[in-house]
């Protein structure tokens, strides 16, 4: 069993996103194109084409499931095109299985995320703890011990609470979140659909509260996590923080990492925008994912050093190899993460000419080769272009006639020229070539 996407109808136009496979591994699609070439709407398109009833503009495989599993969105940029879960929830024909994990969620963002991320990680006792391995590596990779540390705060008036004046309290907790998140209405709106009497609204949030103060003492509170300690009854406080995070009851007041360079704790705020994107995205699938889910990543090169957006594919297949039969998407600008795919499920889709190559032929390439052949952005003095040029030109001194293929060579050369600026010296070796074909024709 899996779910594979082969082709989606959007904006009117057909867009392959992958082949007919008999196995079950993950199938990795990258989408490229320049700005407004439409890919976050691609994207976007297939999040709403599998998150409400089932969209006839979907080819799915021979063998794929109708639906996936879970449909999960990740962005760390503040403009992607993905639903956001409240707004998708009140449409009718709604699945409930959405899961979106970016910046127009929260005001908190990156804190409650993460926080939120962890907390879904360990809720109830199905612990993954070969996933929390795969994090722990996720952590050295990026300079950190496998564990973290929440500091938390509880947001609300304890001495209304206390004194049971429920509608002071209620009112009081109602002001303080209005203004500052504007999702905050819908969620609660929506949680209080489950207890429509006010005393009883308050009463289970004064009984979360008990639990998390029958282990913590105080206002202000924290806990540490250990990605490697097996021990899960370490972590049930979790599962009562839960709620309490999603309502703002109890805010996140920091995230410290331990750097295994400095030898010390640091906040996730101190750390690079690098770091603290890719834990954010991993953790965000991590907590979401099942066996034969469809996950849509959005530009996830924002903020990521050239090094790390060139193993983000491989980083993604090793710590969700677990898992089978998912289609993964991600849109994006760079070179570097279409370098780095080497699945053998992996597709790569050019918004430009519609054309969709498997990654054995873009594998191990080099970025310039990926910003003449995928971006049709070569840039100035691109190697791949020059190095193309130099062969034709030896070839045809060597042979002191042209052949059919030196002419194809030739034509893909022209084809590049219209991208290159006059001043690059690479603009002035392709004219140098097409005089030597003049003279040799």
């Amino acid at each position: 069993m899996k779910f594979q996407i082969i082709n989606i109808m959007s904006d009117g136009r057909k867009f392959n996103l992958s082949q007919e496979s008999d196995n079950e591994d993950n199938v990795f699609t990258i989408i490229t194109g320049k700005n407004s070439s439409g890919k976050s709407r691609l994207l976007s398109k297939t999040v709403n084409s599998f998150i409400f009833s089932k969209d006839d503009s979907v080819l799915l495989a021979n063998h794929s499931i109708e639906h996936p599993e879970k449909v999960i969105a990740i962005s760390t940029g503040r403009f992607d095109k993905f639903p956001l879960y409240v707004h998708a929830a009140k449409n009718k024909d709604f699945k409930n299985n959405y899961f979106y994990h970016g910046v127009k969620a929260n005001n908190n963002f990156p804190s409650a995320t993460l926080t939120k991320g962890v907390a879904s990680i360990f809720h109830g006792m199905n612990v993954n703890h070969e996933i929390l391995k795969r994090l722990s590596g996720l952590f050295d990779y990026l300079g950190f011990s496998p564990m973290m540390e929440i500091n938390f705060s509880i947001n609300v008036n304890m001495g209304k609470l206390q004194n049971r004046n429920y509608v002071d309290f209620y009112n009081d907790y109602v002001e303080r979140n209005r203004f500052k998140d504007p999702t905050f209405i819908e969620r609660l709106n929506s949680y209080q659909k489950l207890y429509p009497h006010l005393e009883d609204f308050v009463s289970n949030i004064s009984g979360y509260i008990q639990k998390t103060q029958g282990s913590y003492l105080g206002k202000n509170f924290y806990l540490k996590i250990d990605f490697c300690d097996e021990n899960i009854n370490l972590y049930k406080d979790l599962e009562h923080l839960l709620p309490l995070i999603e309502l703002n009851v109890v805010q996140v007041k920091d995230i410290r990492v331990f750097s295994k360079k400095e030898k010390s704790k640091i906040s996730l705020f101190q750390t690079s925008s690098g770091q603290q994107c890719m834990i954010l995205m991993m953790i965000g699938i991590v907590s979401s994912i099942s066996d034969n889910s469809l996950v849509c990543i959005d530009e996830p090169e924002i903020s990521l050093h050239p090094k790390w957006q060139l193993e983000f594919i491989s980083i993604l297949q090793r710590t969700f190899s677990d898992y089978r039969g998912c289609h993964f998407l991600l849109a994006t600008h760079s070179p570097q993460i279409i370098s780095g795919l080497r699945a053998n499920n992996g597709y790569i889709l050019s918004l430009e000419n519609d054309e969709l190559t498997s990654s054995e032929e873009n594998s191990l390439r080099s970025a310039d080769y990926q910003l003449a052949e995928v971006f049709d952005a070569p840039g100035y003095r691109n190697e791949y272009i020059t190095k193309l040029s130099i062969d034709l030109f030896a070839r045809v001194k060597k042979n002191k006639r042209i052949d059919d293929n030196d002419m194809l060579s030739l034509s893909k050369l022209k084809e590049f020229k219209k991208y290159i600026e006059i001043e690059d010296p690479v603009y002035e070796l392709i004219e140098t070539l097409e005089e030597v074909f003049d003279y040799y024709g």
